[in-house]
Order: structure tokens, then sequence, then C-alpha cells
């Protein structure tokens, strides 16, 4: 049986935060602006952490910094 594949809020949700003060709030926009499929944006948070697919596609100077601290203060 396949795995069932859901929706990524977690990624989602920290993709929007860190690009909404840009305006960029729709899915496709930061599909398209990050160079990524959508459904990259279904896989498991800890599958495409541990693939560094975050490291990939936030080449922004301070995205780093800003994930770490998601990450502390969730």
């Amino acid at each position: 049986m396949a795995e069932e594949k859901t929706f990524n809020w977690g990624l989602y949700e920290r993709l929007f935060k860190y690009f909404e003060k840009n305006s960029i709030s729709s899915l496709s926009e930061i599909s398209r602006r990050l160079n990524i499929s959508i459904s990259k944006l279904y896989e498991p948070l800890h599958r495409i952490e541990s693939e560094h697919i975050v490291e990939k596609i936030f080449p922004t100077p301070g995205c780093e910094v800003y994930f770490k601290k998601l990450e502390k203060n969730s």
C-alpha cells in the first residue's frame, strides 16, 4: 500500500511566515519562487529536512537563523 500523503501544514506555515513579509501568500507562488513542485510541500517534514531540501530552497541570507528561531519557539 502506498504511503498516503497529507498536506504538510507545518512546512507551509513556515514558508508562509517567511514569505508573507514580501506579500507572497499563495502556495503556487511559493512553489514558483522556490522552483520546487507543490508536491514537495506534501512530503513529511522529517523527510524534507533529512534530505536537506530546506537548505537547498532557502539560500536567502538570514533564513537559517529564522528557521532555527522557529524551531526554538515550537
